[in-house]
């Protein structure tokens, strides 16, 4: 038997638990962990000293990590739970429910990357879903349901879903796998002196009787949550402030269900990469996905209002409807009684305490220390960065009371001022998001960070889940910015007329779509500043070859002249293949087409957009999606604009390879490995590239080289046409072939000299127009002028009046096609 565990109660006979900490847990077998090295080291360590005895109790995430970094100091580490083994699907969580799903974010992140223990965080990231944004839910005046974006983080850095089990038992595991772990479930401390440095414990011996074990250590790690038992031990000798209060809000858990009918791609019901939120000015409902397909839910709710609900449960689906719509299209209504009246409503804690120690022999970490309410997604992230912050100051031979003095000092206030932001991030999240004034600072933050970032502006979120500051600097830092504005406002009067002129050319961005992937699909939308009549709409498509490039890869000639001449301008992104094919890059344009003719016109308000005349236009691949809506969108638009178009995709120019000749601008062919992440296996579905490529200088990288690498290969049908034989593509998406004397009055501008998409490309389209009488305007650009002229030359101002001769070709042909429409009309 270990001489610093002895059984206390003497009646335990032959029953006796035949398994005393100094023998290896059964529970579980050992990880395939590949830190065999770090083990082997610290063998050697224990065969070589004596280390000191650390005692974590409680195994959840946060006391698991801390016997991590004790264990791989070469300390000598035993582990107490109270519950069983928690890998176990069969043990009962504490509260009786799957607990509110856990976010991590930066500072979890970092205090797992600094354990030690090497392939630990990659094997805890693989079994994450990122979140770029939440996703606020609602329903307009009008009665139509919305979903709306907000991107936490102006830089595109994202937190992580992750499923507190799953989490849990890599962290056992890796432990389980360390020769210096002992690890005991079924235990309950029930008493401690932590002046002679002594604990007992409650367990049960195999035949059910009560038995009570005293244990020695050096240093005792209360982690065992806000109803902390080593907490109150911990009382009893330390003048311990404590504050403890609840907030007149129950919450209840709620499942939405995987799709019906699950893809390889698509399981989820809606976006897996946002966190989904239903305000309300007293409620809340929050959606947040799993690995499985489903959402974990959370009703947060006044506590009158679940009494009434919990007396007349035939009303919560009308009352959803009302509060949350769109969650029973989610949940079905009986779904919503039952998980209403089977899982438990529980309450929200929020606790403060200090000091978080007693001389050199006990500290408390995560809930126990502080546990706060969940509106911040902090929680667990702020335990587990107690266990870094404690271990930073901890001495490598033995815990000193000086250490534990600087942890208390560091770590108390820090924790009073997340508890204090989650708080008042709960007002935020169910009414802030949707107040004008919060998104304008918000705007006004990130736009801060994003072009000035030597100024050090960052949003209070993006501090807390993006970086390591302390949280009480976050919030001194948040505080001082938000004076800063508030000073400033009283400029604001004065200048709103400057302002509104300065930035009546600036976009509003809207999400048209967001695929069953997560993939948001977002345009920008340029409105006229003097507006007299319903404006008539130009969508534009960008080029890249329907594989690179983003909606700010074109000229801004068509944002500025569009508006000055009446005309609101959507400039839109689209999926990019290979990981989406043609029919649905192709549905994304249908799918913008309909979002500007129901939803943009109650957007930007009555009388502003006329939905009935929608010009549709691009440049190159953007030029052959706009005339393939030539072809099929229903009602047809007005006009379309073909710049430099890619009109016959199966002609031998875009299938035959071109290696082993290399791609233009480049010495050596590229290599699979260049673009695999753009195209490989794992590469995810996206709308929106980095710029990549300059047109006329032949210089590319990034995405755009995995469209010359397809190019090279002889690759580019299947990876954009996918299984489609020629025939099949020729029957459907070459345009030459399929253009009827129903075709929309067309623009078709392309340069002589095109070193990209042959100039013949387009003299097949016009041919074919004149073969059908279909009303056009062709215009052949002589000169040096190449692919991409609108954005390349008459950006440069090298041409001399080309962007003039360019207007004076387009925009009066346009101008006659879209008013003799409104008459029409």
């Amino acid at each position: 038997m270990d001489a610093s565990y002895a059984i206390v109660e003497s009646d335990l006979g032959s029953d006796s638990d035949p398994r005393q900490p100094g023998d290896t847990a059964t529970i579980g077998s050992a990880s395939d962990s590949d830190s065999g090295w770090d083990d082997r080291e610290l063998r050697n360590q224990h065969e070589s000293q004596t280390k000191s005895k650390i005692v974590v109790v409680g195994a959840g995430p946060v006391g698991a990590l801390a016997a991590i970094y004790a264990a791989n100091r070469g300390f000598e580490v035993e582990v107490y739970e109270l519950r069983n083994d928690l890998r176990d699907p069969s043990t009962t969580p504490l509260n009786f429910t799957r607990s509110i799903n856990l976010a991590l974010s930066e500072r979890g992140i970092n205090s797992l990357r600094a354990s030690g223990r090497h392939g630990l965080l990659e094997r805890i990231m693989a079994d994450t879903i990122p979140m770029r944004g939440r996703m606020i839910h609602g329903k307009k005046t009008s009665g139509r349901l919305f979903d709306e974006a907000q991107d936490y983080d102006v830089h595109g850095r994202t937190i992580f879903a992750v499923d507190r089990g799953g989490l849990n038992k890599h962290l056992l595991d890796e432990l389980e796998s360390m020769p210096n772990v002992k690890i005991f479930f079924n235990h309950k401390l029930v008493g401690a002196n932590f002046i002679d440095n002594k604990a007992w414990l409650e367990t049960k011996s195999p035949a059910g009787e009560r038995q009570e074990v005293e244990i020695n250590f050096d240093l005792l790690i209360g982690a065992d949550g806000a109803h902390s038992a080593t907490r109150y031990h911990l009382m009893k000798f330390t003048r311990m402030d404590y504050k403890q209060e609840y907030i007149d809000t129950l919450w209840c858990e709620f499942t939405i269900p995987p799709k019906v009918n699950p893809t390889p791609t698509s399981k989820h019901a809606i976006s897996p990469n946002h966190l989904h939120i239903w305000p309300g000015s007293d409620r809340m409902f929050i959606a947040i996905p799993s690995l499985d397909g489903s959402f974990t839910c959370t009703l947060f709710l006044p506590s009158a209002e679940f009494s009434r609900l919990a007396t007349t449960p035939d009303t919560i689906p009308t009352f959803f409807d009302t509060s949350f719509p769109g969650v029973t299209a989610l949940i079905p209504p009986a779904s919503l009684i039952t998980q209403f009246n089977t899982n438990p409503h529980l309450p929200l804690i929020s606790l403060t305490c200090s000091p978080y120690h007693f001389r050199s022999s006990a500290v408390i970490l995560g809930d126990a220390a502080h546990a706060m309410v969940p509106f911040y997604g902090q929680g667990m992230n702020a335990g587990l960065e107690d266990v870094r912050v404690l271990f930073d100051h901890l001495p490598l031979s033995a815990p000193t009371p000086e250490s534990l003095d600087r942890y208390t000092a560091l770590r108390a206030p820090d924790a009073a001022a997340i508890s204090a932001l989650a708080l008042a991030n709960y007002v935020e999240m169910r009414e802030g998001v949707v107040s004008p004034l919060y998104k304008l600072r918000k705007r006004l933050e990130e736009t801060l960070s994003h072009y000035f970032p030597v100024l050090g502006w960052a949003t209070q979120y993006s501090r807390v889940s993006f970086g390591n500051m302390r949280y009480s600097e976050v919030m001194e830092a948040s505080r001082h910015q938000g004076n800063v504005i508030l000073a400033a406002g009283a400029l604001v009067v004065p200048m709103i007329g400057l302002a509104v002129w300065m930035t009546r050319g600036e976009p509003r961005t809207f999400t048209y779509k967001v695929d069953d992937s997560g993939c948001r699909i977002e345009c920008d939308v340029y409105v006229p500043s003097d507006i007299q009549r319903p404006c008539p709409v130009i969508m534009w498509m960008h080029y890249g070859g329907l594989v690179f490039e983003n909606r700010h890869a074109v000229g801004t000639h068509m944002f500025y002249s569009g508006p000055k001449r009446g005309y609101i301008v959507v400039n839109l992104d689209y999926r990019l293949a290979p990981q989406v094919k043609i029919q649905d890059i192709y549905q994304d344009v249908e799918d913008c087409a309909h979002w500007v003719r129901t939803v943009l016109p109650e957007e930007l308000g009555e009388g502003v957009v006329d939905p009935t005349n929608l010009v549709v236009g691009g440049g190159s691949c953007g030029a052959q999606l706009a005339l393939t809506a030539g072809l099929y969108m229903k009602p047809p638009p007005t006009a379309i604009i073909s710049l430099y178009a890619l009109c016959d995709p199966a002609d031998p120019i875009f299938t035959t390879a071109t290696k082993p000749q290399p791609p233009p601008g480049r010495n050596s062919l590229i290599s699979f490995e260049e673009v695999e992440q753009y195209i490989g296996p794992r590469a995810p579905t996206v709308s929106h590239s980095e710029i990549s490529a300059d047109v006329p200088n032949f210089t590319y990288g990034g995405r755009a080289n995995a469209y010359f690498y397809m190019l090279q290969e002889g690759t580019y049908l299947p990876s954009v046409y996918g299984t489609l034989s020629k025939d099949e593509i020729r029957s459907k998406w070459v345009i030459p072939q399929n253009v009827t004397s129903q075709f929309p009055p067309t623009f078709v501008a392309h340069a002589q000299e095109d070193r990209y998409v042959p100039h013949t490309e387009s003299e097949k389209l016009v041919k074919a127009f004149e073969s059908v009488g279909v009303r056009h305007k062709w215009w052949s650009v002589p000169g040096h002028h190449d692919h991409g002229f609108d954005a390349w030359d008459m950006e440069a101002g090298e041409k001399g009046d080309f962007d003039k001769e360019f207007a004076s070709q387009m925009w009066p042909w346009l101008d006659s096609i879209v008013e003799l429409r409104r008459n029409y009309a």
